[in-house]
């Protein structure tokens, strides 16, 4: 919601990101991940990872199967920080956990 954050341009939508984006992160309440979802698609965005830590995070099942439907990658669960070089003790222990029951793949 808003127009600049700690400096640098924020955007309403992901159609109004000038050249467009590769991928998506869902950071957001999970009815808000429908909306996301189905725009990913309308772009042709083809891989989408839906945030999530304790608790429901930003994973919508209607927006996990719209997604997947439609040809999207989609990540439901974990955080991207699991896969950083400077992940924390407790990410990368969140990343061998969700690797190894297949909630988060192995390489991203």
């Amino acid at each position: 919601n808003a127009d600049r954050v700690e400096g640098d341009p924020a955007y309403h939508d992901l159609h109004s990101i000038p050249g467009g984006v590769e991928a998506v992160v869902i950071g957001t309440r999970p009815e808000i991940a429908d909306e996301t979802m189905r725009e990913c698609a309308e772009l042709g965005i083809k891989n989408v990872w839906m945030h999530r830590g304790p608790g429901a995070g930003s994973v919508s099942k209607t927006a996990t199967a719209y997604g997947r439907e439609r040809g999207i990658s989609v990540i439901d669960g974990g955080c991207p920080c699991m896969f950083g070089p400077t992940a924390d003790p407790g990410h990368k222990a969140m990343r061998l956990l969700f690797t190894l029951t297949g909630n988060v793949p192995k390489r991203v």
